[in-house]
């Protein structure tokens, strides 16, 4: 339980760091993050219920068929859609834990399952349109393209650590790009600030829980 426990104490840390330098917004700041954990939750509930599946098992074993594949980046794809339609509304965007399905569907399945499903989410998002559109939409098909090609590491280890390391990466990159090629740039300003908190923990704890319950469906499994 001490890997787990230094996770939490990691982000809790980021957490109040972030809280304390921006004191006027960190009411604003922690109700988006609860409600982006609140979220996060009931996306982990659903993993929860697909990784008793014989279709979790043999994508995660790497015997997935054609079909199973298929269902697989469907049910990520709808809940990368989820996360963008039950977003924050933030200046003009949406703060949102989108890029947590196509996360877990590259750990989960490799690049193949990851590339689609973030494929299909950042299509899904960039049809939305706004200021954003672009970064945004880009960040999810990279969530899927990065998880799928650490999926093989990540399936020796099960650690905390890769997943959440690149979930972290990834978001700070989104707000990267969103400052790269988003105008007006004193938008993009105001709403990395007020989204870069909510998004980078939200997504983060959801990996998170998902890293949780894949270690014990696998520990499980080899009892």
């Amino acid at each position: 339980m001490k890997k787990p426990l230094l996770v939490l104490i990691f982000l809790l840390i980021m957490f109040t760091a972030t809280l304390n330098a921006a004191p006027v917004k960190s009411v604003v700041i922690l109700k988006s993050v609860f409600s982006l954990v609140q979220e996060s939750l009931f996306v982990m509930f659903v993993f929860f219920l697909f990784s008793k599946s014989e279709t979790f098992k043999n994508v995660f074993a790497d015997k997935a068929t054609p079909w199973d594949s298929a269902k697989t980046i469907i049910l990520f794809a709808i809940i990368g859609i989820y996360g963008t339609t039950l977003g924050i509304p933030v200046v003009g965007a949406i703060s949102n834990i989108r890029d947590t399905a196509p996360f877990i569907a590259g750990f989960i399945g490799g690049p193949v399952i990851g590339i689609i499903t973030g494929l299909l989410a950042g299509l899904h998002r960039f049809l939305l349109g706004g200021f954003t559109q672009l970064p945004c939409s880009l960040a999810t098909l990279l969530a899927g393209v990065i998880a799928g090609i650490a999926s093989k590491s990540f399936k020796k280890s099960l650690s905390y650590w890769l997943p959440i390391t690149v979930a972290v990466c990834l978001e700070l990159f989104h707000m990267i790009l969103i400052l790269l090629l988003s105008k007006p740039y004193s938008q993009s300003i105001e709403l990395v600030k007020d989204i870069i908190l909510p998004m980078v923990l939200g997504n983060a704890i959801g990996i998170f829980i998902f890293v949780y319950i894949l270690r014990n469906v696998v520990k499980l499994k080899n009892e």
